[in-house]
């Protein structure tokens, strides 16, 4: 492998192969976790991931990594596929939110997303997918029954609260090693949102809290 050809999803296999004082300097500094996605495509999509990718084996098979720097608790999640992940770019200089339409995978979520190996969860204004280009193994989409994602209500966002928790508890048992649970609404462009559909975003790690969730369980323990 040469130096042109290295990447991220090559990190730990790079740690591993420098000598030991260094390895051991390096694991004082960063944890690394480097895991793959586990979604299930269903039928009714497969000709469409395959024109966006250039087929299914890009999809089913991503490495994901997460590197924490355990001295300042900055963390970055990479998954190199997700630059290639669709956009409603057109609509992000409006202020006016586009109507439910047949561009809008998330208005047809069954037959046009994915889901985990445990399969979803179904709540009462929303349902579960798997992140087609997750940045976790287990990364899931709540998405909302409304198109609108300002037309949200107590009851629907409480919903999606439960949802997501009953989302993660499967997780955890489908893989104990998964525990560590964040959730998180981008809502419209600004906010980094790639799809306008009402929805938010839940994940579950490995190895170590989030970056910015474990400074603060740090600081609530007194540990700084």
């Amino acid at each position: 492998m040469t130096a042109n050809e290295r990447n991220i999803a090559d990190l730990e296999r790079l740690v591993a192969a420098l000598p030991q004082a260094e390895r051991e300097r390096f694991a004082r500094i960063f944890h690394v976790v480097t895991d793959t996605a586990d979604v299930v495509i269903p039928a009714s999509m497969q000709a469409e991931v395959e024109a966006l990718f250039g087929g299914l084996e890009p999809v089913l098979h991503q490495t994901l990594v997460r590197v924490t720097n355990l001295i300042t608790l900055d963390g970055t999640l990479f998954n190199p596929l997700r630059q290639r992940r669709p956009h409603d770019e057109r609509h992000a200089a409006s202020v006016e939110i586009p109507a439910a339409g047949s561009d809008d995978p998330f208005c047809a979520p069954l037959e046009r997303t994915t889901e985990n190996s445990f399969g979803r969860v179904r709540g009462a204004h929303s349902l579960t997918a798997a992140n087609l280009v997750p940045i976790e193994r287990y990364h899931s989409v709540i998405i909302f029954d409304e198109h609108n994602p300002l037309a949200f209500t107590e009851a629907s966002i409480a919903d999606a609260l439960e949802t997501a928790l009953a989302w993660a508890r499967l997780a955890h048992s489908a893989d104990a090693d998964a525990r560590y649970f964040m959730l998180f609404w981008n809502c419209l462009w600004r906010a980094a949102a790639s799809r306008v559909h009402g929805h938010m975003q839940a994940v579950l790690g490995k190895g170590i809290h989030y970056a910015e969730v474990e400074a603060l369980r740090r600081r609530l323990a007194g540990q700084e």
